[in-house]
Protein backbone atom coordinates (compact mmCIF):
# COMPACT_ATOMS: atom_id res chain seq x y z
CA UNK A 1 0.00 0.00 0.00
CA UNK A 2 1.18 3.44 -1.10
CA UNK A 3 2.20 5.49 1.59
CA UNK A 4 -0.52 8.35 0.16
CA UNK A 5 -3.34 5.58 0.88
CA UNK A 6 -1.99 4.67 4.35
CA UNK A 7 -2.16 8.51 5.13
CA UNK A 8 -5.84 8.64 3.87
CA UNK A 9 -6.85 5.70 6.40
CA UNK A 10 -5.18 7.45 9.10
CA UNK A 11 -5.99 11.67 7.83
CA UNK A 12 -9.71 9.86 7.51
CA UNK A 13 -9.48 8.81 10.80
CA UNK A 14 -8.35 12.09 11.51
CA UNK A 15 -10.78 13.30 10.17
CA UNK A 16 -13.54 10.74 11.31
CA UNK A 17 -11.87 9.08 13.73
CA UNK A 18 -14.59 7.42 15.20
CA UNK A 19 -17.56 6.45 13.01
CA UNK A 20 -18.66 4.96 9.70
CA UNK A 21 -20.63 2.35 7.22
CA UNK A 22 -22.72 2.68 4.03
CA UNK A 23 -20.21 -0.14 2.41
CA UNK A 24 -21.32 -0.53 -1.33
CA UNK A 25 -23.87 0.86 -3.02
CA UNK A 26 -24.95 4.29 -3.39
CA UNK A 27 -24.82 6.46 -0.49
CA UNK A 28 -27.92 7.89 0.53
CA UNK A 29 -29.61 8.21 -2.65
CA UNK A 30 -31.55 11.49 -2.50
CA UNK A 31 -35.18 12.79 -3.31
CA UNK A 32 -36.52 16.13 -5.38
CA UNK A 33 -37.74 17.95 -2.30
CA UNK A 34 -39.89 20.71 -2.37
CA UNK A 35 -38.07 23.09 0.41
CA UNK A 36 -38.80 26.55 1.75
CA UNK A 37 -37.25 28.97 3.97
CA UNK A 38 -37.57 27.73 7.41
CA UNK A 39 -37.53 31.52 9.01
CA UNK A 40 -35.61 33.05 11.73
CA UNK A 41 -36.78 30.70 14.70
CA UNK A 42 -36.33 27.52 12.89
CA UNK A 43 -32.60 28.31 12.03
CA UNK A 44 -32.26 29.50 15.44
CA UNK A 45 -33.02 25.80 16.53
CA UNK A 46 -30.61 24.25 14.13
CA UNK A 47 -28.51 26.19 15.63
CA UNK A 48 -28.91 25.77 19.36
CA UNK A 49 -29.25 22.13 18.22
CA UNK A 50 -26.03 21.86 16.89
CA UNK A 51 -24.75 23.88 20.36
CA UNK A 52 -26.24 21.26 22.31
CA UNK A 53 -25.08 18.13 20.52
CA UNK A 54 -21.76 19.89 21.16
CA UNK A 55 -21.65 21.09 24.72
CA UNK A 56 -22.46 17.62 25.77
CA UNK A 57 -19.80 15.72 23.40
CA UNK A 58 -18.20 12.97 25.57
CA UNK A 59 -14.91 13.92 27.61
CA UNK A 60 -13.43 10.85 27.23
CA UNK A 61 -13.11 8.25 24.13
CA UNK A 62 -12.09 4.74 23.50
CA UNK A 63 -13.53 2.45 20.33
CA UNK A 64 -12.02 -0.12 17.98
CA UNK A 65 -12.71 0.63 13.97
CA UNK A 66 -12.86 -1.17 10.92
CA UNK A 67 -12.36 1.20 7.99
CA UNK A 68 -13.29 0.23 4.33
CA UNK A 69 -12.46 2.51 1.85
CA UNK A 70 -11.83 3.18 -2.24
CA UNK A 71 -9.99 5.62 -3.68
CA UNK A 72 -10.72 5.47 -7.63
CA UNK A 73 -10.03 1.97 -8.36
CA UNK A 74 -7.87 1.01 -5.35
CA UNK A 75 -9.95 -0.27 -2.11
CA UNK A 76 -8.27 -0.62 1.34
CA UNK A 77 -9.18 -1.93 4.76
CA UNK A 78 -7.58 -1.64 7.78
CA UNK A 79 -8.72 -2.07 11.66
CA UNK A 80 -7.85 0.61 14.32
CA UNK A 81 -8.34 1.40 18.19
CA UNK A 82 -8.84 5.10 19.18
CA UNK A 83 -8.82 6.58 22.83
CA UNK A 84 -8.97 10.27 23.51
CA UNK A 85 -8.98 12.55 26.46
CA UNK A 86 -10.66 16.06 25.54
CA UNK A 87 -9.05 17.60 29.24
CA UNK A 88 -5.70 16.02 28.65
CA UNK A 89 -5.78 17.29 25.13
CA UNK A 90 -4.70 13.96 24.00
CA UNK A 91 -5.17 11.23 20.76
CA UNK A 92 -4.30 7.71 20.42
CA UNK A 93 -5.13 6.12 16.99
CA UNK A 94 -3.58 2.72 16.13
CA UNK A 95 -4.19 1.24 12.86
CA UNK A 96 -3.45 -2.58 11.15
CA UNK A 97 -3.91 -4.16 7.79
CA UNK A 98 -7.67 -5.94 7.68
CA UNK A 99 -5.47 -9.09 6.07
CA UNK A 100 -1.85 -9.73 7.40
CA UNK A 101 -2.48 -7.15 10.72
CA UNK A 102 0.83 -5.59 10.16
CA UNK A 103 0.88 -2.10 11.61
CA UNK A 104 0.15 0.57 8.90
CA UNK A 105 0.16 3.91 11.10
CA UNK A 106 -0.07 5.28 14.70
CA UNK A 107 -1.46 8.71 15.18
CA UNK A 108 -0.11 11.12 18.52
CA UNK A 109 -2.06 14.16 19.71
CA UNK A 110 -0.54 15.80 22.87
CA UNK A 111 -1.79 19.41 23.42
CA UNK A 112 -0.90 21.10 20.01
CA UNK A 113 1.60 18.69 18.79
CA UNK A 114 0.81 15.72 16.63
CA UNK A 115 3.09 12.91 15.54
CA UNK A 116 1.88 10.37 12.44
CA UNK A 117 4.18 7.46 12.53
CA UNK A 118 4.87 5.21 9.81
CA UNK A 119 6.15 1.77 11.08
CA UNK A 120 7.26 0.54 7.28
CA UNK A 121 8.55 3.61 6.16
CA UNK A 122 10.45 4.34 9.26
CA UNK A 123 9.49 7.83 9.69
CA UNK A 124 7.80 9.84 12.01
CA UNK A 125 6.35 13.19 11.04
CA UNK A 126 5.21 15.93 13.73
CA UNK A 127 3.40 18.89 13.29
CA UNK A 128 1.29 21.16 14.85
CA UNK A 129 -2.58 21.18 15.17
CA UNK A 130 -2.77 25.13 14.62
CA UNK A 131 -1.12 25.09 10.97
CA UNK A 132 -1.35 21.38 9.91
CA UNK A 133 -2.58 20.91 6.34
CA UNK A 134 -3.87 17.52 5.54
CA UNK A 135 -2.82 17.93 2.30
CA UNK A 136 0.71 17.08 3.09
CA UNK A 137 -0.54 13.78 4.45
CA UNK A 138 -3.47 12.55 2.15
CA UNK A 139 -5.78 13.71 -0.75
CA UNK A 140 -7.93 15.56 2.06
CA UNK A 141 -8.06 19.75 1.63
CA UNK A 142 -9.63 20.21 5.25
CA UNK A 143 -8.98 22.21 8.02
CA UNK A 144 -7.96 19.71 10.58
CA UNK A 145 -9.89 20.91 13.42
CA UNK A 146 -13.12 20.45 10.84
CA UNK A 147 -11.92 16.62 10.73
CA UNK A 148 -10.55 16.68 15.09
CA UNK A 149 -14.28 18.03 15.88
CA UNK A 150 -16.19 14.50 13.93
CA UNK A 151 -13.35 12.33 15.32
CA UNK A 152 -14.29 13.50 18.78
CA UNK A 153 -18.13 13.19 18.93
CA UNK A 154 -18.65 16.81 18.02
CA UNK A 155 -20.80 18.24 14.57
CA UNK A 156 -17.78 20.09 12.41
CA UNK A 157 -18.64 24.12 12.46
CA UNK A 158 -16.94 26.07 9.85
CA UNK A 159 -14.92 28.92 11.74
CA UNK A 160 -15.61 32.74 11.93
CA UNK A 161 -19.15 31.36 9.92
CA UNK A 162 -22.09 33.41 9.09
CA UNK A 163 -25.55 31.69 8.35
CA UNK A 164 -26.39 32.01 4.78
CA UNK A 165 -29.94 30.23 5.14
CA UNK A 166 -32.08 28.24 6.78
CA UNK A 167 -34.35 25.76 4.60
CA UNK A 168 -37.06 23.28 5.56
CA UNK A 169 -38.61 20.35 3.70
CA UNK A 170 -41.84 19.80 5.88
CA UNK A 171 -43.57 16.57 4.59
CA UNK A 172 -39.88 15.04 5.12
CA UNK A 173 -39.86 16.39 8.55
CA UNK A 174 -36.35 17.49 7.45
CA UNK A 175 -34.73 20.79 7.18
CA UNK A 176 -31.10 22.16 6.39
CA UNK A 177 -28.92 25.43 7.90
CA UNK A 178 -26.35 26.57 5.93
CA UNK A 179 -23.43 28.19 6.87
CA UNK A 180 -20.41 29.96 5.18
CA UNK A 181 -17.04 31.77 5.47
CA UNK A 182 -14.40 33.05 3.57
CA UNK A 183 -13.34 29.59 1.75
CA UNK A 184 -16.14 26.87 2.39
CA UNK A 185 -20.06 26.57 2.36
CA UNK A 186 -21.54 23.80 4.74
CA UNK A 187 -24.74 22.56 4.96
CA UNK A 188 -25.90 20.87 7.87
CA UNK A 189 -28.91 18.48 7.15
CA UNK A 190 -31.51 17.27 10.29
CA UNK A 191 -33.91 14.83 10.44
CA UNK A 192 -36.62 14.62 13.27
CA UNK A 193 -34.06 17.90 14.20
CA UNK A 194 -31.75 15.53 14.64
CA UNK A 195 -28.61 16.49 12.80
CA UNK A 196 -27.49 13.24 10.32
CA UNK A 197 -25.16 14.57 7.25
CA UNK A 198 -23.39 17.55 6.63
CA UNK A 199 -22.00 19.00 2.87
CA UNK A 200 -19.01 20.70 2.76
CA UNK A 201 -18.17 22.72 -0.66
CA UNK A 202 -14.89 25.22 -1.25
CA UNK A 203 -15.77 28.24 -2.84
CA UNK A 204 -12.58 28.33 -4.77
CA UNK A 205 -12.21 24.94 -6.16
CA UNK A 206 -15.96 23.26 -5.97
CA UNK A 207 -14.59 20.28 -4.33
CA UNK A 208 -17.42 18.75 -2.32
CA UNK A 209 -17.15 16.54 0.77
CA UNK A 210 -20.58 14.91 1.74
CA UNK A 211 -20.67 13.03 5.55
CA UNK A 212 -22.82 10.87 6.39
CA UNK A 213 -23.93 10.70 10.17
CA UNK A 214 -25.50 7.04 11.71
CA UNK A 215 -25.70 4.94 14.28
CA UNK A 216 -26.46 7.43 16.87
CA UNK A 217 -25.71 6.14 21.01
CA UNK A 218 -26.42 8.34 24.13
CA UNK A 219 -25.37 7.60 27.28
CA UNK A 220 -24.42 9.74 30.19
CA UNK A 221 -25.75 12.57 28.87
CA UNK A 222 -23.76 12.56 25.68
CA UNK A 223 -24.20 10.93 22.25
CA UNK A 224 -22.17 9.54 19.70
CA UNK A 225 -22.46 8.34 15.92
CA UNK A 226 -21.33 4.56 15.53
CA UNK A 227 -20.90 4.78 11.57
CA UNK A 228 -19.78 8.25 9.71
CA UNK A 229 -19.28 8.08 5.88
CA UNK A 230 -17.45 10.30 4.17
CA UNK A 231 -17.50 11.02 0.19
CA UNK A 232 -15.10 13.47 -1.36
CA UNK A 233 -16.48 13.54 -4.69
CA UNK A 234 -13.85 15.34 -6.74
CA UNK A 235 -11.13 13.05 -5.18
CA UNK A 236 -13.57 9.55 -5.94
CA UNK A 237 -12.87 8.76 -2.73
CA UNK A 238 -15.27 7.31 -0.51
CA UNK A 239 -14.22 6.35 3.33
CA UNK A 240 -16.48 4.13 5.78
CA UNK A 241 -15.37 3.56 9.32
CA UNK A 242 -17.49 1.61 11.96
CA UNK A 243 -16.99 1.77 15.67
CA UNK A 244 -17.42 -0.58 17.87
CA UNK A 245 -16.62 -1.01 21.55
CA UNK A 246 -17.53 1.95 22.29
CA UNK A 247 -17.06 3.64 25.90
CA UNK A 248 -17.59 7.31 26.36
CA UNK A 249 -17.04 9.12 29.65
CA UNK A 250 -15.32 6.40 31.06
CA UNK A 251 -11.67 6.59 32.46
CA UNK A 252 -9.05 6.21 29.81
CA UNK A 253 -5.60 5.86 29.59
CA UNK A 254 -4.40 7.42 26.36
CA UNK A 255 -0.61 6.32 24.82
CA UNK A 256 1.55 8.62 24.12
CA UNK A 257 4.10 8.32 21.15
CA UNK A 258 6.84 7.86 24.50
CA UNK A 259 5.33 4.65 25.64
CA UNK A 260 5.96 2.63 22.09
CA UNK A 261 8.89 1.14 21.21
CA UNK A 262 10.48 2.95 18.26
CA UNK A 263 13.49 1.43 16.38
CA UNK A 264 16.84 3.93 16.49
CA UNK A 265 16.55 4.63 12.64
CA UNK A 266 13.70 5.74 12.46
CA UNK A 267 13.40 9.47 11.25
CA UNK A 268 11.64 12.15 12.51
CA UNK A 269 10.61 15.03 10.43
CA UNK A 270 9.12 18.11 11.57
CA UNK A 271 6.60 19.67 9.16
Amino acid sequence: MKMKLKTIAVASAALLLFCLGCLGGQLHKEKKEAVIRSGDGKTRSMLDAVKAFNTAAPDTISASMTIDGAMKTKKFKALGKAQFDRKAGKMSLAFIDFIFKSPITHMFQDRDVIYFYFPAEKKIFKDNINTISLLNYSTINLDFKLIQDLATGRIPVLENYTVKDGLASPQDNKSYLILENDLWYETISFSSDQPDRIKLMNKKTREEVEIYLKRKISTDSCSFFRQISIVIKNAETRIDVQFDDVKLNKPVMVKTIGEIKIPRDVQIIGM
